[in-house]
């Protein structure tokens, strides 16, 4: 697939202001990428499907156009959110329950959340994917029952990748105490995984260790 932007930075800059006539520009210059995604034989989507799917896409592509910063990775950012959409779908129908679904996320660190990258078209798993989402949210809900400061301490080392040192600077603790507080954040997180039979399998590995 060509990976030549279709848009400029002057047209970038009018999307994120709301001017309607560029997203017009941009719609007909990404619609036939829409399409095409929607396409896949993988999601197998009718034609009235595919219709609300890519109106939810282009939706969603207003609601976030503010996390692209740079028109050269417009693409693969339209790619991403097509094939997020394609997915909240087949789990919608897996579920029977209409509803929006919080997508995988990963924060940078600035602070600013973003929806992770995922495999191409000939590599995706849409049924792995929505496992690998549900897994993820299911993890998330843990940390967070593991309390705030262990919430704090894992997200900063793991999602936003700081260093033991820059973590000791923000909580104004020493770097000793950060290697601490991860073992014994890691250590809760493990008991409460242990006593979730499906989580336990899947990290199996992990428990034999």
């Amino acid at each position: 697939m060509d990976t030549t932007p279709l848009i400029t930075s002057g047209l970038l800059d009018r999307l994120r202001a709301g001017d309607q006539q560029a997203w017009a520009e941009f719609f007909a210059r990404y619609d036939p990428l829409l399409a095409a995604i929607l396409a896949w034989p993988k999601w197998h989507f009718p034609p009235d499907t595919r219709q609300d799917v890519a109106q939810n896409i282009r939706v969603e592509l207003t609601k976030s156009i503010g996390g692209l910063q740079d028109e050269t990775k417009a693409n693969a950012f339209v790619k991403t959110v097509c094939v997020h959409r394609c997915i909240d779908e087949i789990r919608r129908q897996r579920s029977g329950i209409k509803k929006d679904t919080v997508p995988l996320t990963v924060r940078d660190r600035t602070g600013a959340e973003h929806e992770r990258e995922i495999a191409a078209e000939g590599e995706l798993d849409p049924h792995a994917a929505i496992a690998l989402r549900e897994l993820a949210a299911e993890l998330r809900a843990l940390v967070r029952e593991a309390g705030p400061t262990c919430l704090e301490a894992i997200r900063a080392f793991y999602v936003e990748g700081l260093t033991y040192k820059e973590i000791a600077t923000r909580l104004a603790v020493t770097v000793n105490t950060v290697g601490s507080r991860l073992s014994k954040c890691l250590e809760k997180l493990r008991g409460l995984i242990g006593k979730r039979g499906d989580l336990r399998e899947y990290f199996a590995e992990a428990f034999r260790q």
